[in-house]
């Protein structure tokens, strides 16, 4: 028995001394033939938030689309993911990456890109539909999320958290007393709400170029001409409210009745009421997220 030892000993000196070769040489000044260290993959957890930074669930967000860049803003994977959903990304030789999240990108009223491994971040837009090209006119765009993260290697493995925010502002219109103001009970009205960029690129901002926006509108029984809240794209700069009748202009709202412009903000609701009953007033409220302003009967 201690014969057999010892000739185990002999067959696993050799091997033993190689290993230990192998391992001097790979903390030697020159690192050429080492293989690098590897950095491990990571988890993610996609939430969403509205404006004042309430929990959304999947009720809301419908979609999401998470786009992978590197270092150098190239495209290396594009994933479809769940709300609360723990991912776990994993991309050798990548330890800094960029993610864009997208959420309710695919629900039907936005063009978004059809991009490619390799593709670099600053190519990709996600564009509103245009229904006109005289004016241009376009569509209101899905209740639209976005969300960006910069990924650096870390000594802790916790999950990484993505946070998603409505990238989308909400407007909605009632007009009073329009038809004694017009003079006419005949003929088709219209609102046309300006303006914004018609694209957002990856970064969240504002891109592309001017389009105006067509709301459904109609009379209620209270003879009221009112579009029911629409989306339109986020814009720094003021809008203004057209309104048609037969196709013709007949009067544009720039400011409320104290003179401040009409104004839209992420995740919010603009309410504007017109009253054409003598004087013409302008009256607005900021209100929550799908919570229209009750205006009150004079």
């Amino acid at each position: 028995m201690q014969n057999n030892k010892f000739h185990y000993s002999l067959h696993i000196l050799p091997i033993l001394f190689f290993m230990a070769f192998v391992s001097a040489s790979c903390i030697k000044d020159d690192l050429g033939d080492c293989p690098a260290p590897r950095t491990p993959g990571f988890s993610l957890l996609l939430k969403a938030f509205d404006a004042d930074g309430g929990s959304l669930d999947s009720e809301t967000i419908k979609d999401i689309t998470l786009y992978i860049f590197d270092a150098d803003k190239a495209l290396l994977d594009i994933r479809n993911v769940l709300l609360s959903e723990t991912v776990t990304l994993d991309y050798p030789g990548h330890d800094n990456l960029k993610l864009v999240a997208w959420g309710n990108g695919k629900q039907g009223a936005l063009l978004m890109p059809a991009l490619k491994e390799g593709d670099h971040l600053e190519t990709a837009f996600v564009s509103l539909i245009q229904t006109r090209t005289t004016l241009p006119v376009a569509g209101s765009p899905n209740d639209l999320f976005y969300g960006t993260i910069d990924i650096t290697p870390a000594a802790d493995a916790s999950v990484r958290e993505l946070p998603l925010r409505r990238k989308v502002s909400g407007v909605t219109i009632t007009a009073r007393h329009l038809r004694e103001y017009i003079g006419s009970t005949e003929g088709e009205y219209h609102y046309i709400v300006r303006k914004t960029t018609d694209k957002l690129d990856f970064y969240g901002r504002s891109n592309g170029t001017e389009v105006s926006y067509r709301p459904q509108a109609a009379f209620n029984d209270k003879g009221e001409f009112v579009s029911p809240a629409f989306n339109i794209f986020p814009t720094e700069a003021d809008i203004k409210i057209d309104i048609y009748h037969r196709d013709v202009l007949k009067t544009t709202v720039i400011t409320d009745s104290n003179g401040n412009p009409l104004r839209v903000s992420e995740g919010r609701l603009l309410n504007v009421l017109v009253d054409f009953q003598g004087a013409v007033s302008v009256d607005v409220r900021v209100t929550d997220w799908g919570k229209q302003a009750i205006w009150k009967e004079f």
